[in-house]
């Protein structure tokens, strides 16, 4: 009778708690085609993404984002770089990582990479999303020093704006702790 009780109780505070996590794109008019138990989905597996210390975990796998064996989004690749290949690290926070994409190649770097996939045939570019939820410049600014210079960066693009404003990082304040961190390291 008690293992019953126990596990009506567990499926009650499952139901529960899968209600209660809140996407606020759900209901946004670019899914309006949606059903809602894919939204549903989407938020789940936004929710369910799990970081360290402003890093994702690496090998996480749901319906709709992938984080591959070196905690980034998206495909594998190799930490030594091909010299035929012009790498790009996009960063950012949430916007960058894409909150609310339906796949690893509905986000901002997902289609830059097909848009040279499919108009440049001279050139190998591989674009890589290092967006992480969250973050902000300082992170990013770690980010970089910390992560992205073995990987053998030919050019890093940031995207921030609305993360700053709410921890209220001034650019002056970024300016100065990066000068800092400079003369430290």
């Amino acid at each position: 009778g008690l293992l019953i009780l126990f596990l009506v109780i567990e499926v009650i505070a499952n139901v529960w708690w899968v209600t209660q996590i809140n996407c606020e794109f759900e209901e946004n008019e670019i899914f309006l085609t949606m059903n809602e138990e894919e939204k549903r989905q989407l938020c789940i597996d936004l929710y369910n993404i799990q970081t360290l210390d402003n890093e994702l975990i690496p090998n996480q796998q749901s319906h709709s984002i992938t984080i591959n064996s070196l905690g980034f989004r998206g495909d594998e690749f190799s930490l030594v770089k091909p010299n035929d290949i012009f790498r790009i690290f996009m960063i950012g926070g949430s916007t960058m990582f894409g909150h609310g994409s339906t796949s690893d190649h509905t986000t901002i770097p997902g289609y830059i990479q097909q848009f040279f996939e499919d108009h440049d045939d001279e050139f190998k570019i591989q674009v890589i999303n290092g967006g992480i939820q969250g973050a902000d410049s300082y992170d990013e600014l770690n980010l970089i020093e910390t992560k992205l210079i073995p990987y053998s960066p030919d050019m890093v693009i940031v995207y921030d704006g609305w993360n700053d404003l709410r921890a209220q990082n001034s650019a002056k304040s970024i300016y100065e702790n990066w000068n800092l961190m400079c003369e430290i390291g």
